[in-house]
């Protein structure tokens, strides 16, 4: 039996400043068990587009219309996936992290500049060098158990990564949409089109 547990998945985006389209993207997948409305996987996946401007914005459209579409939940698989969807395009990076609530345990699969910070973590996920739609190497999966209290960013390179959470404890208890939006406004740069996804295990 799939035990019972309550979640956060949020994001928020701006783009580039004077930009009116985004080439970053953020799609949150849920599954449930077949014969029940117990939850049994979420992913978070971010995306980080070549670029900024419209010519980034058209390949980000391109990606989320896929990755939605896709049945695919294994971060391996979504990754690989989403390498060959992008062949054709000047391509991105990608961070895909599932949260196995039968298992407590996370999942990752990283190319390129996606950060990845956790309050409860000192050693976070890392990232293959490479441009997704160029990649040839093998995939890399990392797996960590996750407990109730944990919260997760993941951001694009839009947003700074120099900071740690020990230096905002208030953060910690902030919802994860109104984190999502304290971050990027506060690490977000103006040159770069700026995400942040929040997980938090209620």
């Amino acid at each position: 039996m799939v035990k019972t547990m309550r979640y956060e998945c949020e994001y928020f985006s701006r783009p580039y400043l004077g930009e009116r389209r985004n080439g970053d993207l953020v799609v949150i997948k849920k599954y449930f068990q077949e014969d029940s409305q117990e939850l049994e996987d979420v992913v978070c996946i971010v995306v980080d587009i070549l670029g900024h401007g419209p010519a980034a914005a058209d390949v980000a459209d391109i990606a989320k219309t896929h990755l939605i579409k896709t049945e695919f939940r294994l971060p391996y698989k979504l990754m690989q996936d989403l390498n060959q969807a992008l062949e054709n395009t000047r391509g991105g990076a990608a961070g895909i992290c599932r949260f196995d609530f039968n298992k407590n345990e996370t999942t990752w699969a990283g190319i390129g500049n996606i950060h990845c910070k956790a309050f409860t973590s000192t050693s976070p996920f890392f990232c293959q060098d490479g441009i997704v739609g160029q990649f040839k190497r093998e995939i890399r999966i990392q797996t960590k158990e996750f407990e109730v209290g944990d919260v997760y960013m993941f951001a694009s390179d839009g947003v700074k990564s120099n900071f740690h959470f020990h230096e905002h404890p208030q953060w910690r208890y902030m919802s994860a949409k109104a984190l999502s939006t304290a971050i990027v406004k506060s690490y977000g740069t103006t040159r770069d089109d700026a995400t942040c996804a929040i997980m938090r295990v209620l």
